[in-house]
């Protein structure tokens, strides 16, 4: 016989029970209401582990947020600052010096070009004395000592730099208003030249050249000025020095003949010693060199300083600062050591403009100027040299200095960002 199991809810049972056996005097027993069938309860530990973790996500959120507000508190700020820097430091650019090859080698003058935040004021210039006149090829670096090998020429390479230069003034010749007398002979190109070039051709043909009364009557201060041991020797005498760059400005031919002289044995140089030239042959590259900035160096030789009506030249040779004469050598391909001090002068000014126009028509200066600018910018200030690498140089300088300042301004935006 099947016998039922007892109620599941026995208390209740009773109660009930009782209830209805008790008189109905006002009171009322309750009876403890069961559980829904459906649902289960949450175990303890269970509910404990879900407020444990809301509670670390609501203290990791708050953390988040803290930390976001500081680094926006910090951030921002920087971010103006360093957009207002980087825009005042590019009008003075030795910022470009830090991305630069030629960047001066010595770190404490690096640092200080970086630090130096001034438009540079021109300078006092200090005169050297006739016998300690400076030849700059003696210190240029190795790698542009090697466009002027001793190989073929010798004599402009023989002076050096003094270790203490003399700071004694002295009196510059003015501009002569009568002819002077000229030295006799005038100085001449490749006057120390040695014979070994490597075809027969080239060597008849560049003798023939440097014997010609054309070429001689031109009196080129273009190679002159890095091929003549007597135009270099000629140095350590101010006043036959002033007499010889008068020379070079009036000569027996005119200027135009001059130049269709220099242009007619630049493309005969260029066929006759082809040899020459692509062996890197130095005699013949720097006669190339030579030639064909004939009319730019012409002007910059007779180029004058009006507040003292002397020649340019002859200041930067005469001044115990040496910097300024390698500006003279950037149409031969030569570079401005960035280790150097210029004056900041209205002569070098003027050369930089000279040479801005000129970079078309003369391929070596195309090598050197854009670096040469920028060095002077960065050392006498931006206004100094308007352009850099031809006309539209000065507009591609403000777009880089432009383009520039977005870039650190949208970098400071992005790490801004990436911490919201």
């Amino acid at each position: 016989m099947f016998t039922p199991p007892p109620s599941p809810l026995p208390f209740a049972q009773k109660a009930l029970e009782s209830s209805e056996s008790l008189p109905s005097n006002g009171i009322t027993l309750a009876v403890p209401p069961s559980y829904p069938s459906s649902r289960s309860p949450s175990p303890p530990s269970q509910v404990h582990a879900h407020q444990r973790t809301s509670s670390l996500r609501n203290h990791e959120a708050k953390l988040r947020s803290g930390r976001r507000t500081r680094w926006t508190i910090l951030l921002v700020p920087a971010v103006l600052i360093i957009i207002t820097a980087s825009t005042r430091y590019l009008s003075h650019p030795a910022a470009f010096d830090i991305l630069s090859a030629h960047r001066p080698s010595n770190f404490d003058s690096w640092t200080s070009a970086l630090t130096d935040w001034k438009f540079h004021e021109h300078r006092t210039k200090h005169r050297r004395t006739p016998d300690t006149v400076p030849d700059p090829l003696s210190t240029v670096s190795a790698s542009t000592a090697t466009a002027v090998s001793s190989s073929a020429v010798t004599g402009p390479l023989s002076a050096t730099f003094p270790s203490t230069p003399t700071a004694s003034a002295i009196s510059l010749p003015t501009i002569p208003a009568d002819p002077p007398v000229l030295p006799t002979p005038f100085p001449q190109p490749f006057d120390q030249l040695e014979q070994n070039f490597s075809t027969q051709g080239c060597q008849a043909f560049f003798i023939d050249m440097l014997q010609a009364e054309d070429l001689r009557d031109c009196r080129a201060f273009s190679l002159l000025l890095q091929n003549s041991f007597a135009f270099s020797e000629a140095q350590s005498n101010i006043t036959e020095m002033n007499a010889i760059i008068w020379g070079t400005c009036n000569t027996p031919a005119d200027e135009d003949t001059c130049v269709s002289t220099m242009a007619s044995y630049l493309s005969q140089m260029r066929s006759q010693c082809s040899k020459e030239i692509s062996n890197d042959f130095s005699a013949v590259t720097q006669a190339v060199a030579g030639l064909e900035a004939y009319s730019l160096m012409r002007t910059v030789a007779c180029e004058t300083d009006p507040s003292t009506n002397t020649y340019c030249f002859i200041d930067a040779i005469s001044n115990t600062n040496p910097s300024d004469l390698f500006f003279y050598y950037l149409p031969l391909g030569i570079a401005v050591p960035t280790s150097s001090t210029p004056t900041c002068d209205a002569c070098t000014q003027t050369l930089m403009g000279l040479y801005d126009q000129a970079q078309k028509n003369v391929s070596a200066l195309q090598q050197t100027y854009n670096d040469a600018a920028l060095f002077a910018r960065s050392t006498c200030g931006s206004n100094y040299v308007a352009a850099v690498g031809g006309a539209n140089g000065a507009t591609r300088l403000a777009g880089m200095g432009r383009s520039y300042t977005v870039m650190v301004a949208l970098l400071g935006v992005a790490v801004v960002m990436s911490l919201l």
